[in-house]
């Protein structure tokens, strides 16, 4: 149940770090061709993933 955890952390910071992406290219701070969708599907599967693995771990 430890390894769950430890991966359950990994998907949180992966999820953070798009979602910070996405603000960026929202603010313009960070303009590339690609990124809104790309960090919104990062985002929704790192979701969807911790919930999964939640419920794996209860």
């Amino acid at each position: 149940m430890m390894q769950i955890k430890q991966i359950r952390v990994i998907v949180a910071l992966v999820g953070l770090i798009a979602a910070l992406v996405y603000l960026s290219y929202l603010f313009g701070w960070l303009i590339v061709p690609g990124v809104s969708w790309i960090s919104g599907i990062v985002v929704i599967g790192s979701y969807l993933l911790g919930v999964y693995l939640q419920r794996l771990d209860t």
